[in-house]
């Protein structure tokens, strides 16, 4: 049983120029350079220091703030924020590690065009990792575009506008689609300020980095979107999960004073067993008086039935109120602990949330209006009411709570926003702003109102995106190239697509989890008898499968308009228009999605989950056409089957696409079995 707890050098010397200035000596021996005691930006460099993002040069001894930070320097330092930051993209990058690695045994790695990055370099690898980020954000071959040509030079200094450009990359949430200056846009952030072709110096990189590194941990890329339906309702921050209820004194503790102590060391260090909560039980069963910790603990036996452990969640609720404490940390611990048990009952049993709710609201009468208990009680009722269908109830609780409480203020937005009441939404946050003079809130506040833009542009993304389908389809034909990853097997293939003759032909290879080596493929499609023919190399046939039925449902959802998706799926759209290319991208909530699942009848069962829904178009500013598509989808069926689909497809028109099924196909096409 799962217990009821949610808790919640790299630079070469033979790469770096010869300093400008010549190293001061350091008096202070606790610092890690001998040549930043007086530095301006002492404090960020020894801050990226200690997190790893930089390091000395030559024997490490020496940091040489004020020379000019090298293109190979700066990949390397973007490389380890992304990592830290990784995350926290996945929503606008969608990038996997199969992406990162190649896909797999025998397919192609990614690799770099430049003569003067060997793979045989520690430089290989971070130039190689942010392009690949960077060409995912902003459209095919943009890494290329900012660094053009088959030379990268990593020995040249980085420039202001060359950092800006490839800061991008942790700004991209946060631009609200709008295409602008980047360099513009780093100073708008504070990151960067200086002439665009002035050198940037690896003093000023320090203090960049930590700047960046702090912006990444107190945003969010979408802070109203749940994709996995279990972001939200949000509940406070547990910052301390195995308090002890009361002050022990070391000099003075009784044998049930260790025996207790004994047990929530263990349960905290996670050597727990058995004879854990025989204690425990022991000290319940004896009246010892810190009765909140000991049933506490007890909900946590994993030995014992959830029921078993709700009822000790809710002794322990009791006992605090019994025993007059006053402590909105411990409440707030208690009343999570009641609903994170339920949380976990509920996948067998869904009525237990009314029940716990009803069981919740007796505790109304027992705690003083005004105080602290109330309010925090409030809100985990609007999570029951959340959880057991009324919505609109909880809206109340969390807009009442809103202007004192941030956790409350983001799930009343949420919740609004799901339920069509964008501008009730939106009046809220701006209320809540005004009654606050936190800095905090200014800055959640201008992450909620760059939603809320992307959100008033929903309809028009949409509309952008279905006319480059149209585009695309509307022309003779076109080619694909694409790789997928499907269910355990690894595609690579070329399709072309005649759209005349409603044909297409596919070739190419892919890898079976069962196999060691490599299988070719080879398909027809003839889309107006909803018709697909595929060759069985083994036995030199072609099979004929009729395509009136979804294996999966994502190929369901492919057949529906974006429109349509829009009002269907409720499904979300963030543009952004830097470089060549408009990027959309598509999120569609699992909730939403589960919800139209059940009018689906696919081959593969019926879907029970679906972690993951998302997928990116990169639609050319100049011909308005889609040129890209990338995507991340996971569903998971009947008897926990996992289903990945994550691949990459783009495309080229041509005008003379000519696809003839040849009659051999037709004629020799036995009926699938």
């Amino acid at each position: 049983m799962v217990k009821p707890w949610k808790l919640s050098a790299l630079f070469l010397a033979g790469l770096l120029a010869v300093p400008q200035f010549a190293a001061a000596q350091n008096t202070d021996e606790s610092l890690p350079f001998n040549d930043i005691e007086r530095h301006w930006a002492k404090e960020a460099i020894m801050q990226s220091y200690e997190d790893g993002l930089l390091t000395g040069v030559g024997e490490g001894k020496t940091f040489e703030p004020d020379r000019g930070m090298t293109r190979g320097e700066f990949m390397a330092l973007l490389d380890r924020l992304y990592v830290r930051s990784e995350q926290l993209l996945f929503p606008l990058t969608l990038m996997s590690g199969d992406e990162l690695n190649g896909w797999g045994e025998g397919f192609d790695e990614p690799y770099l065009p430049y003569r003067d990055v060997s793979r045989l370099t520690w430089l290989y690898n971070p130039v190689l990792e942010i392009s690949l980020v960077y060409d995912r954000l902003y459209g095919p071959g943009s890494f290329q575009q900012l660094f053009a040509g088959e030379q990268f030079q990593p020995q040249a200094v980085i420039t202001h506008r060359e950092a800006a450009e490839l800061l991008q990359i942790f700004a991209a949430g946060s631009s609200a689609g709008r295409r602008t200056d980047a360099l513009q846009e780093m100073e708008s952030k504070g990151w960067l300020k200086g002439e665009a072709g002035a050198p940037l110096k690896r003093g000023e990189a320090a203090q960049l980095a930590e700047q960046v590194k702090i912006f990444m941990t107190s945003q969010s890329v979408l802070p109203l979107l749940d994709l996995d339906g279990t972001r939200f309702p949000q509940i406070a921050e547990i910052t301390d999960p195995f308090p002890l209820f009361r002050t022990y004194d070391e000099q003075a503790r009784s044998a049930d004073d260790e025996a207790y102590l004994e047990a929530v060391d263990a349960i905290s260090e996670g050597y727990d067993d058995e004879t854990t909560f025989d204690k425990l039980r022991k000290l319940a069963q004896s009246g010892y008086s810190n009765r909140a910790g000991v049933y506490y603990y007890l909900s946590w036996d994993y030995y014992s039935s959830y029921e078993e452990n709700l009822e000790h969640a809710f002794s322990a609720l009791n006992a605090y109120l019994a025993d007059k404490m006053s402590d909105k940390e411990l409440f707030n611990l208690l009343v999570v602990n009641v609903y994170d048990i339920s949380l976990m009952m509920a996948h067998d049993d869904p009525g237990v949330f009314e029940r716990v709710r009803e069981r919740l609201l007796t505790y109304q009468s027992r705690l003083p209006k005004e105080g602290m208990e109330a309010g925090v009680l409030s809100l985990y009722l609007a999570a029951f009411d959340v959880k057991a269908g009324d919505v609109d109830k909880a809206i109340d609780k969390y807009k009442e709570a809103a202007a004192d409480d941030r956790t409350a203020l983001q799930n009343a937005l949420y919740y609004l926003v799901d339920s069509g009441r964008t501008e009730e939404a939106k009046e809220l946050l701006r209320a809540a702003a005004k009654r606050s003079d936190n800095e905090d809130m200014r800055k959640w506040q201008r992450l909620y109102e760059a939603e809320f833009a992307s959100l008033d542009a929903q309809k028009n993304a949409a509309e952008k995106l279905e006319q480059a389908y149209e585009l695309l389809n509307g022309r003779d034909g076109y080619k694909v190239e694409g790789e997928a990853l499907v269910g355990g097997y690894l595609f690579k293939y070329a399709q072309e697509v005649d759209q005349k003759n409603k044909t297409a032909h596919a070739t190419g290879y892919y890898h079976a989890p069962d196999k060691l080596v490599l299988q070719k493929l080879e398909t027809y499609a003839d889309n107006a008898q909803h018709t697909v023919y595929s060759r069985d190399f083994d036995s030199e046939q072609w099979v004929k499968q009729e395509q009136n039925s979804f294996d999966y449902l994502h190929e369901w959802v492919e057949d529906i308009k974006p429109t349509e998706r829009l009002s269907r799926l409720k499904a979300r759209y963030f543009v952004q228009s830097i470089g060549d290319y408009d990027v959309i991208t598509e999120w569609i909530e699992a909730d939403a999605l589960l919800a139209k699942a059940k009018e689906v009848t696919s081959n593969s069962g019926e879907v029970t989950n679906i972690p993951y829904f998302a997928a990116k178009y990169y639609i050319d500013h100049d011909s308005g056409m889609l040129v890209q598509r990338v995507w991340h989808v996971e569903e998971i069926y009947d008897e926990d089957q996992f289903v990945p689909y994550v691949g990459s497809e783009r495309y080229e028109p041509t005008e003379a696409a000519s696809v003839v099924i040849p009659a051999d196909v037709v004629k020799g096409g036995s009926e699938a079995k």
